[in-house]
C-alpha cells in the first residue's frame, strides 16, 4: 500500500492485489478441499465409536459379574447387589451408585473393577480365576460415559469363559489320571461279552472284548 500526502488532509491509497490466474485458483481450491477433508478425518478419529451393549458389554458382565450378582444367588454369595437387570444394576448399594450414566468415575461397577487386587472390595474377587481384561474395563468406562444404554427388559444370564485350546492337553491329562486312578487293571479272563439297553430308549447294544495288539483300520 502506498500513501501520498500531496494536499493537507488528503490521503490517496494504492492497494496492490496479486493477479490470480484460473489455474492458480483451481490449485488453491484443491488444497482447501484437502485441508477440509483432513480436518474431518482428524475430528472423526477423536470421536469414540458408539459402544454396542449386547455385543460388547453384556458378555463382560455375564462372564465376570452376573455369576454372583443375580436373582436367587446374590444373598447366598454375600453380594446382595444384583447386576442381571438394569434397574438394580444402576441403583447400586450402600457403597454408591452402581452405574451412573455419563460418569464412569462415579459408578461403583467400574470403580470396583479397577481396585488393587489386595483390596477387599475388588470385583471380581481376587480368588476368582477369570477377570475382565484392561481393554474390557475401558469399554465399560466408555459405555457408561456414553449414557450406559441397556435394552429394556433384557435380563443377563451368567456364562463361563471357554478355556483356550492351549489348555486342552492339560485337561485331557487330568481326566486320564482320574480314570486310571479309579479303575484297576482287569484280567483277560474276566472280560466277557454283554448286552445292555440305552437308558430311556428301546435300543439294545452288545459289547464284546477285543484282544489288544496291532491291527489295521478299514
Amino acid at each position: 500500500v502506498r500513501q501520498t500526502y500531496s494536499e493537507p488532509h488528503k490521503i490517496d491509497f494504492w492497494l496492490w492485489v496479486p493477479f490470480i490466474t484460473p489455474n492458480m485458483m483451481r490449485k488453491i481450491t484443491g488444497l482447501t478441499a484437502v485441508f477440509i477433508l483432513l480436518a474431518t478425518f482428524v475430528q472423526a478419529a477423536k470421536k469414540p465409536r458408539k459402544i454396542d451393549f449386547v455385543k460388547e458389554i453384556q458378555p463382560i458382565l455375564e462372564y465376570n459379574c452376573v455369576g454372583c450378582h443375580r436373582e436367587g444367588f446374590a444373598k447366598e454369595s454375600g453380594g446382595a447387589y444384583r447386576m442381571d437387570v438394569k434397574e438394580l444394576a444402576f441403583k447400586g448399594r450402600r457403597e454408591g451408585t452402581g452405574v451412573k450414566p455419563g460418569d464412569h468415575e462415579s459408578s461403583t461397577v467400574w470403580e470396583f473393577m479397577t481396585l488393587p487386587m489386595d483390596d477387599e472390595l475388588v470385583m471380581p474377587p481376587k480368588e476368582k480365576s477369570q477377570r475382565p481384561t484392561k481393554e474390557e474395563i475401558e469399554l465399560v468406562a466408555l459405555w457408561i460415559d456414553q449414557g450406559a444404554s441397556w435394552p429394556e427388559g433384557l435380563q443377563l444370564k451368567p456364562k463361563k469363559k471357554i478355556m483356550k485350546g492351549e489348555d486342552e492337553a492339560k485337561i485331557v491329562a487330568v481326566i486320564h489320571d482320574k480314570i486310571m486312578a479309579s479303575h484297576k487293571e482287569i484280567s483277560e479272563s474276566s472280560m466277557k461279552p454283554y448286552k445292555n439297553r440305552i437308558t430311556g430308549t428301546l435300543v439294545d447294544y452288545e459289547m464284546m472284548p477285543i484282544k489288544g495288539g496291532t491291527f489295521l483300520m478299514g
